[in-house]
């Protein structure tokens, strides 16, 4: 018989992070953990009613970009270009580096929006999935290069890239 003591009971709860609408978790911290990135304002909308309907009355949440959505209180809204970091949880969605230019069923491509926002330690995230001197895919036909190379996200990139980079997929309606 295992113990569960309340200390164990807390980092369990600190390291495990609950995933509430699909694909989109919470990270205590202001930034995303290794292999992800915080969800957009236009993800964060499509998902509105299920991250509201998680999220306490009073709960404020990092998205990218300096957004933030807060909670019943304040109407189940989102509020961009919030420099506090006073929220208290960000929202997060996985990331992977895979062999190829196609993602998995369930993922598709990073944009260059998301691989050039560092405003909460996203695009670093992304270079550190990167190897060294490698150039991967995004989408759009967009490129991100590796740390050797500045992590640089490329608007055309004319060599033939062999790995890319998913995300989740949240669906947003066009």
């Amino acid at each position: 018989m295992k113990i569960v003591t309340p200390t164990s009971l807390i980092l369990l709860c600190l390291i495990v992070p609950p995933s509430f609408a699909g694909d989109i978790f919470t990270s205590k911290i202001q930034l995303c953990p290794e292999n992800s990135i915080h969800v957009t304002p236009s993800e964060a909308s499509a998902k509105e009613k299920e991250i509201c309907r998680f999220m306490n009355t009073f709960d404020s949440a990092r998205l990218a970009n300096l957004a933030v959505l807060r909670g019943m209180a304040h109407g189940c809204v989102i509020n961009t270009f919030i420099r506090d970091n006073n929220q208290d949880y960000s929202l997060c969605k996985s990331v992977q580096r895979v062999e190829g230019t196609t993602c998995p069923t369930g993922t598709q491509l990073v944009t260059a929006d998301e691989a050039k926002d560092n405003t909460r330690g996203d695009k670093d995230n992304l270079c550190l999935m990167l190897k060294e001197n490698e150039t991967v895919a995004l989408a759009n036909g967009k490129s991100m290069t590796g740390i050797g190379m500045g992590c640089k996200v490329q608007d055309q990139d004319p060599q033939t890239l062999t790995a890319s980079l998913c995300k989740d997929n949240i669906q947003v309606p066009y």
